[in-house]
């Protein structure tokens, strides 16, 4: 006579073959129904943690009947999660850490200048970190007088175009085209949207 069929419950691998499933189950339950998972990868992960937590409370029973063969396999999917968790979050930093404010530091222009003269500007970007892919650009407007702009030996600057920087610390020119006094601003912007605004007054020496 055969012997009688073996039950699920004296099954531990069916049972823990039946638990990940449950989790799994529940998991894209619980990711349909938040659309926050999609945009904050480190809100995900702790959720998911949360949700093994209440799902490991429901199975106690079957932890103390199977002992360490259900815990073990219990903690190797605990210890996958948080490595989800620590890598998201630590992303999820790095991505804000890019974003490094920046200083503009000016070396100091004469007060005075010519029709036709030629003052060079000193300008050094200062970033609070260093973060390779950042990138600068550069903008101005003349709203007194009349002069020209220009970063080195470049085309001047047209008025309100923006401008990539190639460096952090370069020079610029401004050429005077007036008799009367000339006033200008520049914007120095980053691509993740700070920007800082100097203001440049000459008075005419004609």
């Amino acid at each position: 006579m055969g012997s009688a069929p073996a039950s699920l419950a004296d099954n531990p691998f069916l049972i823990t073959l039946l638990l990940e499933m449950q989790t799994t189950i529940f998991l894209r339950t619980e990711m349909s129904r938040k659309t926050e998972y999609v945009h904050n990868p480190c809100f995900l992960s702790a959720n998911i943690l949360k949700i093994l937590g209440v799902f490991a409370e429901n199975q106690k029973i079957l932890i103390r009947k199977y002992g360490l063969h259900l815990q073990a396999m219990f903690m190797l999917l605990a210890m996958l999660v948080c490595a989800v968790v620590l890598t998201s979050c630590e992303k999820d930093d790095l991505d804000i850490q890019q974003n490094y404010l920046f200083e503009v530091q000016v070396m100091p222009v004469p007060k005075d200048v010519s029709n036709g003269q030629t003052v060079e500007i000193r300008v050094t970007i200062q970033r609070s970190g260093n973060f390779s892919d950042a990138s600068y650009y550069i903008r101005y407007f003349q709203f007194d007088g009349q002069g020209a702009l220009r970063y080195y030996s470049e085309p001047p600057y047209m008025p309100n175009d923006v401008y990539l920087l190639p460096q952090t610390q370069f020079r610029l020119y401004y050429t005077s085209q007036s008799t009367v006094s000339q006033a200008f601003d520049i914007w120095i912007s980053d691509n993740f949207g700070n920007e800082k605004q100097i203001s440049f007054q000459f008075n005419s020496r004609d």
